[in-house]
């Protein structure tokens, strides 16, 4: 019903991110998303559908993402490690993704406060 691509796209990235990082809650990351594709300019049937689904079954991404943080996967690759990327253009995430578990190699900490402020920024904005 919706192309893979669309104004929604950068919203989709930001949503994505939070569920994986999980610095906001899963609510504030829906909310987090509505917001910034109401900013996108994304149209309010479209808005409200995409919201209505990460709202509705979203849970079970967020809890696939949490587990896979718990098991030592990661989905931020180090710098030093993106090289292996560019030397071989035929490797597939899935397949780098066990190799980099293989190799104990763990995501680069995430100091942005910021991010966390625009999560408890939505509770003013509930208000």
């Amino acid at each position: 019903m919706f192309p893979r691509v669309g104004q929604y796209l950068f919203a989709a990235i930001v949503h994505d991110y939070l569920y994986w990082n999980q610095i906001c809650s899963k609510e504030e990351a829906d909310e987090i998303f509505y917001l910034a594709m109401k900013e996108s300019g994304v149209g309010g049937f479209t808005r409200l559908a995409f919201f209505q689904a990460v709202d509705k079954v979203g849970m079970s991404s967020w809890e696939e993402n949490k587990q896979n943080k718990e098991n030592g996967y990661i989905k931020i690759v180090p710098k030093t490690h993106i090289d292996a990327l560019d030397s071989n253009p035929s490797l597939k995430w899935p397949e780098y993704s066990k190799i980099l578990k293989r190799k104990n190699i763990s995501e680069p900490v995430d100091a942005n406060q910021q991010l966390k402020e625009t999560c408890n920024a939505i509770e003013v904005y509930r208000t």
